[in-house]
């Protein structure tokens, strides 16, 4: 055993022991003490627990540094101190740190025993109710909607342009499109979408009739358009105008099971494990041995306003 006693990077009466080698006959991790303070002490067990659960990077340093391990083993007899001076509050003294404290810490072990909860939860099978919701609510979670691909040629147009002079050469390029110059050579050269003038005016994904990132008006127009190859008239839109080509209808259809399976589980098990906790707290709540005194909470609290005397 190797002991460091006394200070240690700032540390002051703090003994750390740590046990490298143990024979067969030594005491277990619960009573082996790695670290202790004046009354304070760190179980080989706790500690073992926390390093166990420290972050990679820390966790790399303690196992690399001495130092390390003296700064771990003191914050954790740091946290303990203070836990232990919570608990000497004297509600006779200082009653509103007390009862404060201690609403601290039911609201605290509220959301540990949550977290405990949902932990030790054993989940069935989950898949024949995934299932189950694929049949039922197909309709509303396996739509995949029509969605079209596009291209298009934008000339800017700010509030201050000359919207008819820029429609006019809109004009032009749309009749030359018409005429049968490539739409894509056009979009090269004309275009002021930076973007989709690289592509030859395509869009970088197909757009959908309820699609919430396209402009609307653009998005309506790609929608009447009835044939692939067809080219709109002129659309003006927040950024400009455009004439807009159909390049390919993709039919509406439902994703499989498999293909939705793994999300449709994890919306089944959100929502097993809401139940599963729900009921659980339904569980502790009052029985028939619970007992109320509403003559003290009316000591306390007054009589309910509106109550007969």
């Amino acid at each position: 055993m190797r002991c460091f006693c006394g200070k240690h990077r700032g540390g002051a009466g703090i003994v750390l022991a740590v046990f490298l080698v143990m024979s067969s006959g030594a005491l277990s991790a619960q009573d082996v003490l790695v670290a202790t303070d004046q009354s304070v002490s760190v179980t080989a067990e706790e500690f073992e627990h926390i390093v166990t659960n420290l972050p990679s990077t820390i966790r790399r340093a303690v196992q690399s540094s001495e130092a390390d391990r003296f700064e771990i083993a003191a914050s954790v007899l740091l946290d303990k101190k203070i836990h232990v001076n919570l608990e000497a509050i004297d509600p006779a003294i200082t009653p509103e740190l007390f009862y404060r404290y201690h609403a601290a810490m039911r609201a605290a072990a509220k959301e540990f025993d949550a977290a405990r909860f949902q932990v030790q939860l054993v989940l069935p099978d989950l898949e024949p109710l995934a299932l189950e919701q694929y049949r039922v609510a197909k309709n509303d979670v396996a739509v995949v909607p029509e969605n079209r691909i596009a291209s298009h040629i934008l000339l800017l147009c700010s509030e201050d342009c000359d919207r008819e002079a820029r429609r006019a050469e809109l004009l032009v390029i749309r009749d030359q499109a018409l005429e049968g110059v490539p739409f894509a050579d056009l979009a090269a050269e004309y275009s002021q979408d930076p973007g989709s003038r690289q592509r030859g005016g395509r869009l970088s994904q197909p757009i959908t009739q309820k699609d919430e990132r396209i402009d609307a008006t653009f998005r309506d127009t790609a929608f009447a358009l009835s044939a692939t190859g067809e080219i709109s008239d002129i659309v003006a839109s927040r950024f400009g105008l455009h004439i807009i080509r159909l390049d390919e209808v993709v039919p509406e259809r439902m994703y499989t099971f498999e293909e939705i399976k793994a999300p449709l589980i994890e919306q089944v098990e959100k929502r097993y494990r809401e139940d599963a906790y729900r009921e659980y707290i339904l569980s502790m709540g009052p029985t028939e041995d619970f007992v109320i005194d509403y003559e003290a909470i009316d000591e306390i609290l007054g009589p309910v306003e509106g109550a007969a005397p």
